[in-house]
């Protein structure tokens, strides 16, 4: 956020350019890999040593041809933790793609017209579409137009290069769209600018 309690794309920490789902998910996948591969060793290495047992005979038999137990053991725990860790990134990465996209959106957001409103006053104030909108804050760019005349109780000013209008809080949400519909009136103003 900015200082004046405004959406700041250039505060972000990070750009939609530095979140890389496709690496988080070529990272659990490297993860599930080597937890395969140590497993896949160890026990081909368990299979060859248990392999020893006709040939090795001595009274530590049992204590020496057991010793590939827990590394066999080991290996398959750490590739269950690895395909663990694999599927929490890929959920990760499934879960940062649509971030990616709204913070893309965010940042090359520029809007002509943004409203404050409430839902009441959505409702009664009967614009949508290509209309300016009404709300307690009116944020509206000079490409839509300015304000020379304003309602009783409403006040305009110049805000981020654009201009805020804004109703007291306390106003009723009717009181706030009859004031906001009559300033737009007053100058001339009904619709964002756009195409067709």
């Amino acid at each position: 956020m900015g200082a004046d309690g405004l959406i700041d794309p250039s505060q972000f920490a990070c750009r939609a350019s530095d979140l890389q789902p496709s690496r988080e998910e070529m990272a659990g996948e490297e993860l599930a890999t080597l937890g395969d591969a140590v497993r896949w060793e160890i026990t081909g290495i368990a299979t060859d040593w248990a392999g020893l047992r006709p040939w090795y005979v001595a009274p530590e038999q049992e204590s020496m041809l057991s010793l590939m137990t827990a590394p066999a053991d080991d290996a398959r725990e750490m590739q269950e933790c690895l395909r663990t860790a694999s599927n929490g990134l890929a959920a990760y990465a499934g879960d940062l793609v649509p971030i990616q996209r709204d913070l893309a959106d965010l940042q090359t957001w520029e809007p002509l017209a943004v409203d404050f409103t409430t839902k009441p006053l959505y409702a009664d104030a009967g614009r949508s579409g290509w209309d300016i909108p009404v709300g307690y804050r009116v944020w509206i760019a000079p490409e839509v137009g300015t304000f020379t005349d304003v309602a009783d109780g409403l006040s305009a000013c110049p805000f981020e290069g654009e201009t805020l209008l804004s109703a007291p809080d306390d106003w009723y949400f009717l009181d706030v769209a009859e004031a906001m519909k009559a300033t737009l009136d007053m100058n001339g103003l009904d619709e964002v600018p756009h195409q067709g």
